[in-house]
């Protein structure tokens, strides 16, 4: 789910989620090379996208062929993804932080290819705890969103999430902080890139457009 969710996501996408290849800060419509470069990244960033999705369904998946009931396989992670993974977690012997990791990636996959049943029965009271609001979950980053946000994606380092609201009319990329009680956003990825050096490196292309 990294891309799931690039949630510090899975090994198989970077660790975490989805890597998205945004447009340039700047372009120009007369200049025709731009104009043919910015058509390469449009495509670039739509075949990132549906990666992503293809990414999330099949951890959606996954998660319900092992008992873990995930929801609907849409390639969404919200709530009942995120629940579905700590209760994963917490059946396999695992730390049940509802963040995706490669030890979760690798435990859930190898399940799911033998055919295991993991998740019996009701969420154990481990996998259905409050969740922290500073743990890199999709139901910690939307809780400080507008009311009915989803996310497509989203990557957690060093006390802050780049994070990609879905959507017609949403921001390409938001970045939220971790101020020790909740997450806050810092900026609009809309608005002019970040100085170097405000966000940390892992999340820096999310910021000057080279993710």
């Amino acid at each position: 789910m990294t891309p799931l969710f690039k949630r510090a996501i899975p090994a198989a996408m970077a660790a975490g989620l989805a890597v998205i290849t945004l447009a340039a800060c700047s372009t120009s419509a007369s200049d025709p090379e731009a104009s043919v470069s910015a058509s390469s990244t449009a495509s670039s960033s739509a075949n990132a996208q549906a990666a992503v999705a293809a990414f999330n369904k099949n951890v959606q998946e996954e998660l319900n062929a092992v008992g873990c009931h995930a929801g609907p396989v849409d390639g969404d992670i919200g709530p009942e993804s995120d629940a579905a993974i700590r209760e994963f977690q917490s059946a396999s012997g695992l730390p049940a932080t509802g963040e995706w990791n490669a030890a979760t990636e690798s435990a859930l996959t190898k399940a799911a290819n033998e055919g295991k049943t993991v998740c019996t029965g009701a969420p154990t009271a481990t996998a259905t705890a409050s969740v922290s609001l500073t743990s890199c979950t999709a139901t910690a980053l939307t809780a400080q969103l507008p009311s009915g946000t989803k996310i497509t994606s989203f990557q957690c380092a060093d006390g802050m999430a780049a994070v990609q609201p879905k959507g017609n009319g949403a921001p390409v990329w938001l970045i939220l902080e971790d101020d020790a009680t909740h997450w806050t956003v810092l900026k609009d990825k809309d608005d002019p890139c970040f100085e170097k050096g405000v966000v940390p490196p892992e999340l820096q292309g999310y910021c000057d457009g080279t993710k």
